[in-house]
């Protein structure tokens, strides 16, 4: 029994050790292979340093990935051998260089060991390089204090500016097999890049490096108070020229100039900036308290107030503060003739009064009759007394007159709404 025992126990121990020292062999699947030639488009010549690579299919994420690459040979030649069981697409473009643009294949699916050929006849890249432009102030205590937004269609800045314009020569393809990939190329390099300021002549940046540079960058810097337009272009070194891009940027370090309408009733302030336009003006009462928005301030209905007021443009130039004195309207009596018939060789004399004021200055205005109507016909200025009245003595040649007094006046810092008087009772000069 024993020995039966032992020879059950050998049996089990050698088949455990063909299976674990022996297992199955699985066989993969043989690669594929795909191999072509490269050639210019026109002329074809063949095409050396030319990288062609292959992506597969990611199906996970739904888009292509990179596998592998390699160069043409001198004779344009290529090869990728030992791609495993797939779909792929194969993608030719010049990487050195840039001079020839993209291309790809039809989409391959491989099972295994097959063998394809995709050959690319390149084009020239004649796509025009990207150029754009870039701003900003030369001090940031003069930025502007507003959204670009808020101006539509310029850069703006309170002192000098400086700007960088810069060419690349990127070139952007969109898979044509639907996925989300695109193809970044670089072009045949930006050769030149020209730049030109409020119509002055055109300022190169060329080229100076022995393989063309993806980017090249001009820089400048404007101080012209006003509207500058900047003008731009790059151009590759297959000859392709970007549009002429045009910018306005403006400087602005003037304020607004604010002056006011006085109807009677109310001062209206009324406010102009030349370049950039107005943002608000602001205006207290009494000097006291901080100022508020706003352009109307009522005129009191007895005595005066004084007004502060300023204006400020839409980047922050602000007005130095004016001072205003707003005066009531005044009242005048109706003037009074000392004679209503005199000799045109004597002297008379018309007085009044302004009411509400000290010392007031003004002017007793003279009508003469003519044609069946009192036609003005001179003035003579007036102090007030310290009794509150005026007194004009006059000596007119012959005819018939009446009289009006006349206060008041609008300036700069005094809001005095001019007043006149009714007419006066005439007077015959003989």
């Amino acid at each position: 029994m024993q020995h039966k025992s032992n020879l059950r126990l050998f049996v089990v121990l050698c088949v455990l050790a063909i299976v674990f020292v022996f297992p199955a062999v699985a066989h993969a699947a043989p690669s594929a292979d795909v191999t072509g030639t490269v050639t210019a488009a026109v002329g074809g010549a063949k095409l050396e340093n030319i990288r062609v690579a292959a992506y597969y299919w990611d199906k996970n994420d739904q888009d292509w990935n990179y596998y592998f690459d390699t160069m043409t040979a001198a004779d344009g030649t290529y090869a990728l051998n030992g791609l495993a069981p797939d779909t792929y697409v194969i993608r030719a473009w010049d990487d050195d260089k840039g001079i020839y643009s993209q291309k790809l294949s039809e989409k391959f699916v491989f099972a295994g060991g097959e063998q394809k050929q995709a050959n690319f006849a390149l084009d020239k890249d004649m796509s025009a390089p990207y150029v754009d432009a870039s701003y900003w102030p030369e001090n940031y205590n003069y930025y502007s204090a507003i959204p670009y937004e808020a101006l539509d269609w310029m850069w703006t800045y309170r002192g000098a500016f400086l700007g960088r314009v810069y060419g690349r020569d990127f070139i952007e393809v969109v898979d044509p097999y639907g996925s989300r990939s695109t193809w970044d190329l670089r072009g045949s390099g930006v050769t030149t890049l020209a730049v030109s300021v409020n119509g002055g002549p055109w300022a190169t940046v060329a080229n100076t490096e022995t393989v063309a540079p993806v980017e090249i960058v001009h820089t400048l810097r404007v101080a012209t108070e006003g509207v500058n337009a900047i003008s731009y272009y790059a151009m590759d070194k297959n000859g392709n020229k970007s549009p002429v891009s045009n910018d306005l940027v403006v400087i602005d370090m003037t304020p607004p100039v604010t002056t006011y309408v006085n109807d009677g009733a109310a001062v209206k302030f009324n406010a102009f900036d030349a370049l950039v336009g107005l943002g608000a003006t602001y205006y207290r009462v009494g000097g006291v308290g901080e100022f508020v928005y706003g352009d109307t301030v009522a005129v009191p209905a007895s005595g005066l107030k004084s007004v502060e007021f300023y204006s400020v443009d839409k980047i922050g130039n602000a007005e130095a503060v004016k001072m205003l004195t707003v005066w009531a309207p005044a009242k005048l009596s109706t003037p009074k003739v000392s004679k209503t018939s005199i000799s045109h060789t004597k002297s008379f004399s018309v007085t009044g009064s302004v009411y509400g004021r000290s010392k007031a200055k003004g002017s007793v205005r003279v009508y003469k009759l003519s044609g069946g109507k009192y036609k003005y016909y001179m003035k003579k200025s007036f102090t007030e007394g310290s009794n509150g009245k005026f007194k004009v003595s006059l000596k007119l040649k012959k005819g018939t007159y009446k009289f009006k007094s006349s206060y008041g006046a609008n300036s700069a810092t005094s809001a005095n709404m001019p007043v006149m008087s009714n007419y006066s009772a005439k007077i015959k000069v003989r």
